[in-house]
């Protein structure tokens, strides 16, 4: 079969000829102006011919160069060593041959979804190098696939038949970042087959990187397991290096971290952009080394990261949860420096420099975790670990997805990101340049000649016919314009002198096209430029100095312009008609300043002042404009009658306020990157401020300035006839030195006076952060005082002060030590720390339900306050207000909270609606809940002692609130609840005991005849009385027999048949009581009457106390309070 003879003929070489042939004939074309000593040798067709043809010689000649080394570069013979035997060989052909055809399947499948929609210029195709390739090599159970698939980066199959099976040789995860080729590198056979596939597939740059992953049990399970392992890496990544031919970045990764005791402790409180940030070391360096650098650094690099987890393991620890967690927390830093010498022996075998071949370029080694809930436990590396994790609580087993740390940056902002560090062969790079820059070289300048030919020829072109045309409609506008000068026919002479300027100043081009033009030849701009430069100024002469010179006499002539504005205008009247005094400098000074109040945009404010320009900067201009005495005579009486020391300083004003046009604001003045911790009470914005006259900007100008207008007056003494003497100067120079710095002083007094220190946030927490950005370094209110002070020290070091120096001495002074000691305002700032501290012991306080410290920061802050300087002294007494209030008001919450937390829900559960508080219940309340809820050492009493003992005046009945407890905002009710409770603990626990004990004796005073005998009987304990000699009888409630029962017994029965009464319960005493009527006779004693069925019983109830539980009011009237902040009792 013949072969086809266009079968190399390719778009590219087709273009590629074409670009040299049109080459060839620009340089053709231009040989001509090639010349030397008069002599040139292409000047005629025939010598032209001969080098047209020698160059098609040389091109021939350079390309059959081209394609001989391409040819002794495929028969070149290279000695390479055998590949290394494989870990683990295919023990059948059949599945090697599946395994093959599986590996080019799962190729072809991904090309195809890489390729797929690409731009029409690549036959919408899209390239393969458009996403970068790695290759994650790792043994099964290595932790890759769990790597990857936690990496939550949208990594999955290309496409649906590229889904993993098991028995796959290797897994592809397409990404919208990166492609990553999972495989365990075991087979030989297949591992030289992927090889040869990527080096198909992307030739230039096969991989950008290899992800090894290393489980950490590898390094754990002793060294004989590690370097087996690193074996297998090392012969993988050797055989690469010989396969590819070139650099590429390797990337270890320690994989299930997860698996060390104490991890998840360490990490648990991340949220997910702590888990995702990067965990390891990337090593210096965006190119391979031939020395062992990287292993050189790994151990100094590896020691830095156990030293960063020990330095959080003491705030981790605090924040545990229970003991078990502290000590796992505290066992981690270990766990994880013990795997420092099994890494770094593997890392050694695998990346140590050989005389065989380079070494891999180690990138960067990295730590990671990822898991599935319900997966074995961690190991450990210690026996103190081990003993840790026994105790630790399980992992959660309710879900199957991955989860992981430290992965997803770790691909995406240092794996993926550095796509672009893996190096090309020289060979290839060679062969790619030879291929396509030189030919693309010679298309660019073939193509860039042509151009400037054509873009030369045309611009010539045009540029004569705009400048005919111009021309013509130049003469047009001339004829319709009135050249008088009046401000009305603005409009028509600007676009007169600008269609006169545009063929005088031809559109602008850069220096490289002006140099192009002129050397094609036929440029006719200079002769045309000098042509309309001449017309152009006699327009200017004619239309626009007439009109300068009316809009000077209508300012000057305007007494609501003011002095300054009129001094200057009839200045540049004269100045236009008196050529010994002209000044094209301050002419051009005053139009620039008129032309801000013409009605004029931006860009026609900018064309009169370029034909301004254009008309004054000229060295022929003649200033013959004649004048209009009477007018002159009229503005200069008007102006000489105020002094001239008021008439300068309001010049001098304007010209540093031109100078200095942006007010140093109070935003600035405490610094942009501070919170923004001032406010102003006239609500004024941070925005406004100081005017930049009165800054230290300005007065830097300001000896110039004056001395400046000074010397002006002296020259322009001829303006108003009127010179100045230098003794008169010397007194204008008091004068306004004298008025500037009063002003000075004003405008920073106004200032200080309206600036104070915001409101502090109510909360504790946030006032402490408050007061220590203030107390801090970078403190707004420091920055804001130190920024007034640098502007208002005028004189520096070794001058006499001026009288603002004078006025602010005291703020200077807060920032001067003595002999190197610390500033003033240090020890204030100190002052403030300590408020801060306070309220970050107030904030505690609350959180952990102990009482508040004490407030002595607060009055020292108020001693540190008296004899500083405004506004300083204000603001620290309104700091030390608002850190009061926010104590008292966090103190007052952190009562309230733990009363409602801790005591209320108790007392309403034990309580309400039980007997004896309700009498009427037919519930008793416990007689230990009782113990608990009023005891000595109960709820009740142990939350008066704790948190507000130091805030009552009991010397008093009622008890009373002290004057350094109103501000708390509890109610009169809730300090009742507490005295009620302290009266019924003195009634039932008067020996102060845990329970309650009640001591009584019982004397019969009365028994009706009716009766012939009565019982009260009280569990053990009886009264037994039968109209005999009266014996009184001791009773103890409640009593050693635990009884819980009470009776009242009588013979004979009442005539109903009822011979008695019973009660039962942890009351029976009380409620026996209540049978009956009784009334007090003595603070100690109390009648006791017994109404049975009209026949009276009295007994005499001897309490042995006047503090007694009968007829207590505190236990009838005590009500549970749902909190202390002024509501009312909870649900009876």
């Amino acid at each position: 079969m013949l072969k086809n003879p266009f079968g190399g003929l390719t778009v590219r070489r087709i273009a590629l000829a074409v670009l040299v042939l049109l080459g060839i004939a620009f340089v053709v074309q231009q040989s001509p102006r090639v010349s030397y000593a008069g002599y040139a040798p292409f000047a005629t067709p025939v010598a032209r011919a001969w080098l047209t043809l020698a160059l098609c010689l040389l091109w021939i000649f350079a390309y059959g160069v081209l394609a001989l080394v391409r040819r002794l570069d495929r028969l070149r013979i290279t000695w390479q060593p055998a590949p290394p035997e494989p870990a683990q060989a295919a023990s059948d052909d059949g599945t090697l041959v599946a395994a093959r055809d599986r590996l080019d399947a799962l190729f072809r499948s991904t090309l195809r979804v890489l390729r797929r929609d690409g731009p029409w210029w690549r036959l919408r195709r899209h390239s393969l190098y458009r996403l970068p390739w790695y290759l994650a090599l790792g043994s099964p159970g290595g932790g890759k696939t769990l790597l990857l698939a936690a990496s939550r980066l949208g990594l999955g199959a290309p496409a649906p038949e590229s889904e993993w099976r098991p028995g796959d040789p290797c897994r592809f995860w397409l990404g919208d970042r990166a492609l990553v080729i999972e495989t365990p590198g075991a087979h030989a056979a297949i591992w030289h087959h992927l090889l040869k596939r990527l080096r198909q597939a992307r030739r230039l740059c096969p991989v950008n990187g290899v992800i090894v992953a290393i489980d950490v049990q590898d390094l754990l399970g002793g060294e004989q397991t590690a370097m087996a392992r690193a074996g297998e890496i090392r012969a993988c990544l050797r055989e690469m290096q010989r396969c590819f031919r070139r650099a590429f970045p390797v990337y270890v990764v320690v994989t299930q971290c997860d698996r060390l005791a104490g991890f998840d402790t360490f990490f648990t409180h991340l949220d997910r952009g702590g888990a995702e940030q990067p965990w390891g070391v990337t090593f210096a360096g965006a190119a391979p080394r031939a020395d062992d650098a990287a292993l050189a650094a790994f151990m100094s690099e590896f020691v830095a990261l156990v030293r960063r987890l020990q330095d959080r393991v003491v705030h981790l620890a605090a924040t545990a949860g229970d003991d078990v967690q502290a000590g796992a927390i505290y066992g981690f830093p270990a766990q994880f420096e013990s795997l420092a010498e099994p890494l770094y022996g593997m890392l050694g075998h695998v990346f140590a420099r050989s005389y065989q071949a380079p070494p891999a370029w180690l990138r960067g080694v990295y730590f990671t975790s990822a898991a599935r809930d319900g997966q074995e436990h961690p190991v450990s590396a210690s026996p103190l670990a081990a003993a840790v994790r026994a105790h630790a609580p399980a992992r959660p087993r309710g879900s199957t997805q991955p989860h992981g740390y430290f992965i997803a940056g770790l691909l995406r902002d240092v794996i993926f990101r550095e796509a672009g560090l893996a190096g090309r062969a020289a060979a290839s790079a060679r062969r790619h340049a030879s291929r396509y820059l030189t030919p693309a070289a010679l298309a660019v300048t073939v193509a860039a000649i042509v151009l400037v030919l054509m873009a030369g020829f045309d611009r010539n072109r045009v540029m004569t016919r705009a400048v005919h045309a111009d021309t013509a409609r130049l003469a047009a506008l001339a004829a319709s314009v009135d050249t008088g000068g009046t401000a009305d026919e603005l409009p028509r002479m600007l676009a007169l002198l600008d269609a006169a300027m545009r063929p005088a100043l031809p559109p602008a081009r850069s220096p490289a096209e002006s140099i192009l033009e002129r050397w094609v030849g036929l440029y006719q701009g200079d002769r045309l430029k000098d042509a309309a430069r001449t017309e152009y100024r006699t327009l200017l002469r004619q239309a626009l100095l007439p009109f300068v010179q009316a809009r000077a006499r209508e300012a000057m002539m305007d007494p609501a312009q003011g002095d300054m504005p009129r001094f200057r205008a009839l200045r540049t009247y004269l100045m236009l008609g008196d050529a010994e005094h002209f000044d094209a400098a301050a002419v051009m000074a005053w139009i620039t300043h008129d032309a801000r109040a013409l009605p004029l945009t931006d860009a026609g404010r900018a064309k009169l002042l370029s034909h301004a320009r254009a008309l004054l900067d000229v060295p022929d201009f003649e200033a013959s404009a004649p004048p209009d005495a009477e007018r002159v005579a009229r503005v200069r009486a008007e102006l000489s009658a105020r002094p001239l020391a008021d008439r300068l300083y309001d010049m001098l004003q304007a010209d540093l306020s031109e100078a200095v046009p942006e007010p140093l604001s109070v935003a600035q003045l405490e610094g942009m990157d501070t919170p923004l911790a001032l406010h102003r009470p006239s609500g004024l914005p941070l925005s406004d401020g100081v005017p930049g006259v009165y800054t230290l900007s300005g007065y830097h100008l300001y000896p110039a300035a004056r001395d400046k207008l000074i010397t002006g007056s002296e020259r322009d003494g001829w303006v108003l006839r009127r010179p100045v003497s230098a003794g008169h100067a010397e007194r204008l120079r008091e004068s306004l030195d004298r008025t500037y710095f009063s002003r000075y002083v004003e405008a920073w007094d106004a200032l200080l006076n309206d600036v104070r220190v915001g409101a502090m946030p109510p909360d504790a927490r946030d006032g402490a952060a408050e007061m220590h950005v203030l107390a801090g370094a970078d403190s707004p209110l420091r920055r804001f005082l130190q920024a007034v002070a640098v502007q208002t020290d005028l004189a520096g070091k070794g001058s006499p002060p001026t009288p603002v120096d004078r006025h602010f001495g005291a703020l200077h002074q807060l920032f001067q030590g003595a002999n190197g000691a610390a500033p003033p305002i240090a020890r204030i700032q100190a002052s403030i720390e300590g408020v801060a501290q306070f309220l970050d012991g107030v904030d505690a306080a609350r959180q952990h339900g102990v009482p508040a410290p004490p407030a002595d920061a607060i009055g020292a802050m108020q001693d540190a306050a008296e004899g500083q300087p405004s506004p300083l002294r204000d603001m620290l007494q309104q700091l030390a207000n608002d850190g009061k209030a926010v104590a008292v008001d966090d103190i007052r919450r952190r009562i309230d909270e733990l009363w409602r937390a801790d005591v209320a829900p108790f007392c309403h559960a034990a309580l309400d609606n039980r007997y004896p508080v309700d009498p009427r219940s037919s519930q008793d309340m416990t007689q230990d809940d009782f113990n608990r809820l009023f005891g000595p050492a109960g709820l009740l009493a142990s939350f008066f002692q704790a948190n507000l003992l130091t805030y009552v005046d009991m010397s008093v009945t009622p008890w009373r609130w002290r004057p350094n407890a109103v501000r708390l905002g509890f109610s009169r009710a809730a300090l009742q609840v507490f005295q009620d409770a302290a009266t019924i603990r003195q009634a039932f626990f008067p020996d102060g005991g845990k329970t309650m004990a009640v001591r009584f004796q019982l004397l019969p005073l009365f028994l009706d005849s009716y009766f012939t005998r009565f019982t009260l009987a009280l569990g053990n304990q009886a009264l037994d009385y039968a109209h005999g000699p009266a014996v009184p009888i001791s009773f103890a409630w409640p009593d050693s027999s635990a009884a819980q029962s009470g009776r009242i017994g009588y013979e004979p029965a009442d005539p109903g048949g009822r011979d008695g009464h019973a009660v039962s319960g942890p009351w029976a005493l009380f409620r026996l009581l209540d049978l009956g009527t009784l009334r007090q006779v003595r603070s100690d004693r109390y009648k006791l009457d017994f109404d049975l069925s009209g026949k009276r019983v009295s007994l005499e109830l001897d309490a042995g106390s006047v503090i007694n539980p009968f007829g207590l009011p505190a236990l009838r009237r005590f009500k549970c309070l749902d909190r202390l902040l002024g509501a009312g009792p909870g649900p009876r």
